[in-house]
């Protein structure tokens, strides 16, 4: 967006679509991130202040890393298992962070959103949607959701301020990655409102043995193929295993590709990060997940999940000869085959090790 007219006439476009009477749900992807938690937050006050509606955040996943439930607990978010909760067509469903037909999300099929807010590059299902504000240049869709607060010159509490800058810190590690001036003037409006001690609190809080179980046994499985590095982490106990380990071995020396996948509820999750200034991870990604499952994302990072038959080690290691197979073939790797078949061969046995 060039200028505050154009941000303040989608805000007041927002507002025209706001429901004035019952609960608006604000559907995030299945397993959100600090970016979805804090932007669903904001925009829950947003409607409050300024239509009066009431809002339920609902999501079909889990809260998975230690630092996501921190924040959801300092943000003090109610939020809804689709598990007991049933749509209904007159039901105002916004989303937020993802969008309609991503894959990721607990959006019934055939149900349209009456609002869209995202950063992610723009699915077909979201040309139908009533209000949309895709913005896929920007880093994260907590700098939308902050644009919106201070046009609507609603007071910033610490507490939020604190989620929001964290969904930005998050998304675009620490401004590291795809931060656009947009970003970084959010980044720096919220930094003197913000709590720097709870923030530091939430990005430190504790995490179980498993972690460092799953961790290792990921580690153990990280293969290097030239310039890409991929790596099973096995059966876990959350979805973002995948993408926190693909965030550490994206920094392996000589590396320009991490493919990281977790297995967990019958599904397999992968992340994706590139470091190439030519890279297209998104595009990437759906190349890799083809038509098993749903994919997108954006030039240094993408995300992927595929339904799988089981929770057994040999289906894992059906699927990571496949995925590794995909891989090496769509980033022009294809010699590296042969020795990706003799590397994926004790994947099986390590399976069980810390576990």
């Amino acid at each position: 967006m060039s200028s505050d007219v154009e941000r303040l006439r989608k805000l007041n476009r927002l507002l025209d679509v706001l429901p004035r009477t019952g609960r608006m749900r604000i559907v995030l992807q299945d397993n959100p991130d600090p970016d979805a938690l804090a932007s669903a937050a904001a925009l829950k006050l947003l409607a409050h202040r300024l239509s009066g509606s009431a809002s339920d955040i609902v999501f079909g996943g889990l809260v998975g890393r230690a630092e996501n439930r921190a924040l959801v607990r300092y943000l003090g978010l109610n939020v809804v298992c689709t598990g007991s909760l049933k749509f209904k067509d007159d039901d105002f469903v916004a989303m937020v962070d993802t969008q309609p037909g991503a894959g990721n999300n607990c959006l019934p099929d055939g149900l349209l959103p009456k609002a869209v807010i995202d950063h992610h590059p723009l699915q077909e299902m979201s040309r139908s949607v009533s209000f949309t504000d895709i913005r896929s240049n920007y880093g994260a869709t907590s700098t939308i959701l902050t644009e919106y607060i201070r046009l609507s010159d609603i007071e910033m509490e610490a507490r939020l301020a604190t989620g929001l800058i964290y969904g930005i810190k998050s998304d675009t590690q620490d401004l590291g990655r795809e931060a656009t001036k947009a970003d970084i003037d959010a980044y720096l409006f919220l930094y003197p409102m913000a709590n720097k001690r709870q923030l530091a609190r939430i990005e430190r809080e504790p995490v179980p043995p498993s972690y460092f179980h799953e961790l290792l046994n990921a580690l153990r499985r990280a293969y290097v193929y030239r310039t890409c590095v991929i790596s099973s982490a096995g059966l876990t106990q959350t979805p973002d295993t995948a993408a926190e380990l693909a965030d550490l071995l994206i920094r392996l020396q000589g590396v320009e590709w991490a493919l990281c996948v977790a297995f967990c509820n019958r599904v397999a999750y992968l992340s994706l990060r590139c470091v190439r200034a030519d890279g297209d991870a998104g595009e990437v990604i759906r190349k890799i997940v083809g038509a098993d499952g749903k994919a997108g994302g954006h030039d240094s990072y993408a995300g992927g999940q595929i339904p799988v038959a089981d929770d057994t080690s040999a289906e894992r290691s059906k699927w990571m000869k496949r995925l590794t197979r995909r891989t090496l073939k769509v980033l022009g790797l294809k010699s590296e085959w042969k020795r990706a078949l003799r590397s994926l061969k004790p994947q099986e046995k390590s399976d069980s090790q810390g576990r």
